[in-house]
């Protein structure tokens, strides 16, 4: 058999995994490594068997790309080191245009604390339906996600386990998924405030704001305690 007909094979393989929105038996397992930060913590990191991971890139570069194109525009970035420093020029230069012109400026980033865990997969597929994200495509990553996992940390391998929640993180439709459950949070902050700046970045989002001189209001955190 020549390489053009096991791409066909494979192809085919991809296609009717799509179709009945299952992954086969036999590619029933992720892995989650947990990698150590530089700071502190642990970054998991999800690894599929290698079909799911050829299949998870190549539907997230044919569709998962140009339909991103479609959605409405609240200030998404990428996710390079690049789209990050970008991020902080921005915000390093209106801090200094507002100070040329006699203005404040404010900035609020939001780290949304364990996103990706906590993402609950009936409100991602409202989002999808109304966003019109693919819905043969979204069940098929329903059921990626609900690969029995084991989680790795050096040497250590945990019991299986089912999540029935979150997206897995190092998946190609990782970004996207994200994308998708903030969307609407998101566009009602935009309109209820039409003139503040947005940035995001997964899930890490960025408001910012100026406005003439008592303006900008200053907002403290409660503590723990409160």
């Amino acid at each position: 058999m020549c390489i053009r007909d096991r791409v066909k094979q494979l192809i085919a393989i991809l296609f009717w995994m799509i179709g009945i929105g299952q992954v086969p038996s036999s590619f029933m397992l992720l892995i989650i490594h947990l990698i150590p930060k530089s700071a502190s913590g642990e970054r998991p990191i999800g690894v599929f068997a290698t079909l799911l991971r050829i299949a998870s890139r190549w539907f997230r570069t044919s569709y998962g790309a140009p339909w991103a194109e479609t959605l409405p525009q609240v200030g998404w970035a990428g996710t390079s080191r690049m789209s990050v420093e970008a991020a902080v020029w921005v915000r390093a230069a209106l801090s200094e245009y507002c100070t040329l012109e006699g203005r404040e400026s404010a900035t609020t980033l939001l780290d949304i604390s364990k996103a990706f865990e906590r993402v609950i997969r009936s409100l991602l597929w409202e989002s999808g339906v109304r966003f019109g994200f693919h819905l043969g495509l979204l069940r098929w990553i329903f059921a990626l996600y609900a690969v029995p996992r084991r989680i790795q940390f050096l040497r250590a391998l945990s019991n299986e386990a089912v999540a029935t929640r979150s997206i897995v993180p190092g998946d190609s439709f990782a970004d996207l998924m994200m994308r998708l459950i903030l969307l609407p949070t998101l566009l009602l902050v935009r309109a209820s405030f039409p003139k503040v700046l947005l940035g995001v970045i997964v899930d890490d989002v960025q408001i910012l704001s100026h406005g003439p001189v008592g303006s900008c209001l200053l907002y403290t955190s409660p503590s723990p305690r409160d």
